[in-house]
Order: structure tokens, then sequence, then C-alpha cells
């Protein structure tokens, strides 16, 4: 059983270094620091835009008038709760209709996260009692989707499990890293066409790699989170 922690609109990045071979291009990520997450932070109104979101803006053809639309409609369903923070939608449903209704450009995925239940218990443990004794802080939609225990929408195709470091909310890639020549070379372990790893159990390897020295990985909780795609 995967738990359900939450779906992304995911532009796919075309800015893949010459040392990535193993990555497709695009190359569809979790990771913001890779992709443009649709709508990034710019999609609420509270939220004061950076260059780099202005930046997104522009890259998605979006005038002021849309922006503004999106704004209230990405405040309302926010306090509904049919949103959290940051950049995730609760269920296929709503995302589908956002993009639908708002979005009008190519190289755009739905993409679904998940954890195995072991993993779902871990990242839970990892991090509940931080936010619980910071009141002040809300928690990221990622582990208030993981606490529900829900199952993750099974009408999406499984992609295969991407490595990723958590961090405040934030996801770093294997790739951020370019660890996917060791898990290659050293690892012996297989990166497929959409630039994850197919097998659970070498993806729950390649995790205990990033916490070793030699990895020079960044410090974060790495997990395999499964990914899966979903019709817009």
């Amino acid at each position: 059983m995967l738990i359900e922690a939450g779906y992304i609109l995911v532009k796919g990045s075309t800015e893949i270094s010459n040392d990535c071979s193993y990555l497709p291009n695009p190359f569809f990520s979790a990771s913001d620091h890779i992709c443009d997450f649709i709508p990034g932070c710019w999609g609420h109104s509270w939220v004061n835009k950076t260059e780099k979101e202005y930046s997104q803006i522009r890259n998605l053809n979006l005038d002021k008038s849309t922006v503004e639309k999106i704004n209230k409609w990405i405040d309302l369903e926010f306090e509904k709760g049919e949103l959290s923070w940051l950049f995730l939608f609760n269920s296929v449903q709503l995302a589908s209709q956002f993009y639908k209704e708002f979005i009008n450009t190519s190289n755009i995925k739905l993409l679904g996260l998940g954890l195995n239940r072991y993993d779902a218990d871990e990242f839970i443990d990892e991090y509940k009692d931080y936010y619980d004794n910071q009141p002040n802080l809300g928690k990221p939609g990622l582990l208030t989707n993981v606490m529900k225990g829900i199952e993750i929408d099974d009408s999406g195709e499984f992609l295969g499990h991407e490595v990723l470091g958590h961090d405040m909310g934030f996801f770093s890639s294997y790739a951020c890293n370019d660890l996917g020549k060791d898990y290659i070379n050293k690892l012996k372990i297989n990166i497929n066409a959409n630039g994850l790893i197919y097998d659970y159990e070498d993806a729950k390897q390649t995790c205990e790699y990033c916490y070793s020295d030699e990895s020079g990985a960044e410090p974060a909780f790495w997990q395999p989170w499964s990914i899966s795609q979903y019709n817009l």
C-alpha cells in the first residue's frame, strides 16, 4: 500500500547537464531545485513574488488578470483544505481542474507522490514531534497528508522511485548532486527512462548510500518516493 503525500503539476526541466546523461530531457522531478511547480508560491495572493517567480509566470504566458484569478482560486482552495503548503494539490481531480482552467502550455505532467507504509511511518517519526513543539510553524503539506494514512489514487501510472532528500517542506533530488553515476557505476543499479529507479529495494539501497560520507549528498532525510503520472 502506498500512502498519499500529494499531487504536483510539474514543468519538465530541459536544463540537463551533460554530466547527467542518465537523465531524460526533459526531466520531471519532484524537487523544485530542478523543476518549476505550478503554481509556485506565487499562486498565493499574500506571498511576495521574487524575480524567479515572475520569470515562472512569464514562462507560462500568464497575464496579470489570469494571475489574479489564480490567486483567488488558490487562496479559496487553500482555505478549504484542498491545497497544502507547498505546491501540493490534495487530489488528482483538483489538480486537473486547475490545469484545465488556467494553464495553456506544454511540457507539464501531473505527478503523485507516495511512500510505502514503513517509510511513511519513518517520515512521520522524523518530523511530527518537531512541528508539534513549534506551534508557530505550520506543518508542511507532505507531513500533514502522510499522517492521514490515505492510499494514493490508483488511477495513475507508476513511473518509478525518485530518491529525494526532505528538509523543511522542500525536496532535493539525487540528481541535484549528480549521484546517478555512482548508482550506476558503484551500486550497479539501473536508472530507467524516466530518470527514476523502478525497483523499491534498489531505491532503498541508494538512499542508504546518500547517508555515506562517500556520496557527498547534502544533509537531508533521504527516502525512496513513489512517483506516478496521471492524465490531465
